[in-house]
């Protein structure tokens, strides 16, 4: 059978939650696809624990460690596939993921990836929703991610294999954002309304630890703001933005004092903006927690698909 869609997993010691995400990619509705996972040197016998029980999976196994980019840098190499599906190793994709994904790129061939809506998947297997709704009017969706990145995981993302630019390994906790603002530059998005994946939680992956996620991501942000013309006029009011954003994940995730230090350094910055966002967050009170919140606005460089009817 020919192969559709290369699925790319980099791992590193995480062989229990690794065979629960390959157990969610054998689970998929769709048959024409490839596994590749790129073991970043696990110690736990993870290449031994795989070919014993997923024989149908590639593995690569780097010697060394050498980052997560890398890993997926290395399984795109080797990819088959018209197209790439990025799983982190301990998320899960519910049945339906892969084939509504294509489906999303094949109804919008302008479009250089696509990404699904998810639910946060918490230690104590309770589930709840992410608010993506902006605070904030963006003329275009590469702002959005710029400033409110609303793409929590490559978990969610599927491209085009013509599509691939390598990932930067210099960037270990931003990678993903930097490669998805480099495709945007060469056409839109398209963001399917409906959540086909799990994203854990937990104190092992960037998602529990905002602090080491946010101090590289500034700097990034900072980067992108002062190389581009029509968004270094406002960088101190993006910028602002962007701490009150962080500043909002550092409380969720309790760290109170950060949090409040970040949204004192955002109102200096910009106070104006930032009170505009925090109005923009007041009105988007309604509907927190709920499948409403997953909302995204109709903005130039972003295609907006709504929910299959019972899929």
């Amino acid at each position: 059978m020919a192969v559709s869609i290369s699925v790319i997993i980099p791992t590193h010691n995480r062989r229990e939650l690794l065979c629960q995400a390959l157990g969610s990619v054998r689970a998929q509705s769709c048959p024409d696809f490839e596994i590749i996972v790129a073991d970043d040197a696990s110690e736990d016998g993870t290449s031994e624990l795989l070919a014993a029980q997923f024989p149908e999976v590639l593995v690569l196994r780097q010697a060394q460690v050498q980052g997560v980019s890398a890993a997926r840098n290395l399984a795109v190499e080797r990819a088959r596939g018209e197209f790439l599906a990025f799983l982190d190793d301990d998320d899960l994709w519910l049945p339906g993921y892969l084939e509504q994904q294509r489906a999303a790129l094949l109804r919008c061939p302008e479009a250089v990836l696509s990404f699904s809506a998810h639910q946060w998947l918490h230690g104590d297997g309770e589930l709840s929703w992410p608010d993506l709704r902006p605070a904030l009017h963006y003329d275009h969706f590469r702002q959005l991610m710029l400033v409110e990145n609303c793409i929590f995981s490559p978990s969610l993302v599927m491209c085009r294999r013509s599509r691939w630019e390598p990932m930067d390994t210099l960037l270990w906790a931003n990678s993903d954002v930097d490669f998805y603002r480099r495709l945007l530059a060469g056409g839109p998005a398209v963001y399917l309304r409906q959540p086909l994946a799990h994203l854990r939680l937990h104190a092992g992956n960037m998602s529990g630890r905002p602090d080491l996620h946010h101090r590289q991501q500034e700097e990034w942000t900072r980067r992108q703001l002062h190389s581009d013309p029509e968004l270094s006029g406002r960088f101190k009011a993006w910028l602002g933005v962007f701490h009150l954003f962080w500043s909002a994940q550092r409380w969720r995730a309790g760290q109170r004092g950060s949090a409040i230090r970040l949204a004192l350094q955002a109102l200096w910055l910009s106070p104006v903006r930032v009170l505009l966002a925090l109005q923009g967050k007041w009105r988007n009170r309604h509907g927190r927690g709920t499948f409403e919140a997953t909302r995204l606005p109709e903005i130039p460089g972003l295609v907006c698909l709504q929910p299959i009817p019972g899929r």
